[in-house]
């Protein structure tokens, strides 16, 4: 990266503007007075350093402090830098020759805590953030922790006598050997992988040969001598009383006593246990119900439903209704060779069939079991346990239907009723919002519900998306379709379905389109306009960049868009192709001509 521009801002008004170019800069004293005695050590090349320093992470207090003594405060500068504002900007430039080459722009001011900024680009961060960001922008190949970015910029930049006169050793006279040797490797275009861990593994050899000067000076060898023999002492002893050790006689006895007494314990504490039980399903049901993602296999609902509708002509479509079919689809062996089967020979009804786990439970305590007991056999069958023995005797002495009996023993696991209400209920709102506002469904659809976009067919229209949903279905046939692809296909489902209603995608916009959610076109009451970040390649951060930059005024030119955001050329290219730069100009400059 090269030095471009520096900036030095009073209130908004620019108050230096230094420009650099390739090669030596020099800063000279342009005093013409005749016989002047000045010598051009006030012009402020010790000044211009440290601002560029304080931009690449320096202490502010540098700028209004004595290079010699640091405890020498000029007052009149701080209170200069704090009262007017006095803000600092950087630019850094990859390649002075190439226009469009990548620009790196740093903003500092002088101000503290709240009123304090440190931008990068336009995007604020703090201390440490802002640290970090620009280590990785400007040194991206740097593989560890170590150089840091205030010991590499030290490297480049010195004002102080001390980095002046010590060529090699300039950073602080407590910087260990260690991190000089990090240093330069990386400068030296070396591998330094290793050497952060080198620091931690000196560090700790300090510390042990600190502890181990401090055991020699609290005890002599001969001391740990007599404290060792007295430990093997101990050990022989005690290998002594194990080799002596009496056995329990009693052992076997005492061991049915013990079981004896963790048996009326379980018995004691057998209804707190339920309690915990009952408690465990509430507080499930209530998470589930908080959850705002319903995950409905939607495929198999819509076979069950046709399926009942099938075999019961007169299905009434009640919420009811709905709730069961909901708990039979999320089942495991609930309706497959289970209620599918009673159903169709005729010996129960949707209505009676065991949809989810409650029913086992209200339709035994109907029955006349115990509510114990009927608790206890809904949670066998629940967990896929089945019956015992002396659970189906007694069933059987209430009179439970045999069709009923077998249906417990066939399931694996079954839904509790409050999911399959959460999930209808979460069904119904959809289908609300999906038939009265339909434009603002799909807009959230297609902001949350899907990972995968290709903005470019979307706006082409109808036959675009068909003729890529049959480039799909070959590669789909050929079993070389990717995930990309079949994430597609269901978006252009989607997609297909809200274009048959009358909606459309509008074009990709650079001053209305949002950064990740798709949102209603202002210009068009059938129109959606996607978001910049369903552009391939173009992540989340980029995207915001965009929004952020358009704040504080319209772009002018691409040379505009790609100074104030993020974008690289590969998006510019794209943009370019989809028409987002349609009628605008390639550089900020007026053409008279």
């Amino acid at each position: 990266m090269y030095l471009k521009q520096l900036l030095v801002i009073k209130n908004g008004v620019i108050l230096r503007n230094i420009n650099f170019h390739k090669g030596l800069n020099l800063i000279i004293d342009e005093t013409k007075e005749e016989g002047s005695t000045t010598t051009g050590n006030n012009v402020g090349k010790t000044t211009v350093l440290k601002l560029i320093y304080f931009c690449f992470g320096g202490d502010p207090k540098e700028i209004y402090t004595s290079t010699e003594n640091a405890k020498d405060e000029y007052p009149l500068i701080k209170e200069f830098l704090t009262n007017n504002n006095v803000e600092v900007r950087l630019t850094l430039k990859e390649d002075l020759n190439v226009v469009d080459s990548k620009e790196i722009v740093i903003e500092r001011n002088f101000l503290k805590r709240s009123k304090s900024y440190r931008k990068i680009n336009g995007e604020k961060y703090t201390e440490k953030e802002f640290t970090k960001e620009l280590r990785s922008l400007i040194f991206n190949d740097l593989e560890s922790d170590k150089p840091t970015l205030k010991q590499l910029v030290g490297h480049n930049i010195r004002y102080k006598d001390s980095a002046i006169s010590n060529t090699i050793k300039y950073l602080a006279p407590y910087t260990k050997d260690v991190e000089y040797e990090a240093l330069y490797l990386y400068l030296l275009g070396c591998s330094h992988k290793k050497g952060q861990k080198k620091e931690e593994l000196l560090t700790k050899l300090k510390q042990e040969e600190k502890f181990k000067r401090r055991l020699e000076l609290s005890a002599t060898k001969n001391d740990y001598a007599i404290m060792l023999a007295a430990v093997n002492n101990n050990i022989e002893t005690l290998d002594k009383k194990r080799s002596n050790l009496n056995i329990n006689e009693n052992f076997e006895e005492d061991l049915n006593t013990l079981n004896r007494i963790k048996s009326d314990i379980n018995q004691l504490s057998e209804g707190i246990s339920l309690l915990e039980i009952r408690k465990d399903l509430i507080n499930e049901s209530k998470n589930e119900l908080e959850k705002n993602n319903v995950d409905i296999d939607l495929v198999e609902l819509k076979l069950i439903y046709e399926e009942v509708s099938e075999n019961l002509s007169d299905l009434n479509k009640t919420f009811s209704d709905l709730v069961r079919i909901s708990g039979l689809s999320h089942g495991t062996d609930v309706w497959l060779n289970n209620a599918q089967y009673f159903i169709k020979e005729g010996y129960t009804t949707l209505r009676d069939c065991i949809a989810t786990r409650d029913d086992i439970m209200v339709y035994l305590m109907y029955k006349g079991v115990a509510p114990k007991t009927a608790f206890t056999i809904m949670e066998s069958v629940r967990k896929g346990k089945g019956l015992t023995e002396e659970f189906e005797k007694t069933m059987k002495e209430n009179n439970v239907e045999d069709w009923y009996i077998e249906s417990c023993k066939r399931i694996k696991y079954m839904f509790p009723k409050a999911h399959a209400v959460a999930y209808v209920l979460s069904a119904i709102r959809v289908a609300w919002w999906k038939l009265y506002y339909p434009r603002e469904y799909y807009a959230v659809y297609f902001s949350t519900r899907c990972d995968f976009f290709d903005i470019e067919t979307l706006v082409a229209g109808k036959d675009a998306i068909l003729s890529r949903r049959k480039e799909i279905e070959m590669l789909r046939e050929n079993r070389q379709s990717s995930n990309k692809d079949e994430g597609l296909w269901d978006v252009f489902e989607i997609a297909l379905e809200m274009i048959d209603r009358g909606f459309h995608f509008s074009p990709l916009n650079l001053e209305k389109s949002d950064a990740n959610k798709f949102i209603l076109d202002p210009d068009d009451p059938s129109g959606l306009l996607p978001p910049f970040s369903s552009v391939d390649s173009l992540g989340e951060s980029v995207a915001n960049t965009v929004i952020e930059a358009r704040k504080h005024g319209s772009f002018l030119s691409k040379e505009d868009v790609i100074k104030r955001t993020k974008l690289n050329n590969s998006h510019i290219k794209q943009l370019t192709k989809m028409g987002v730069f349609d009628g605008m100009q390639e550089e900020n400059q007026l053409s008279l001509f």
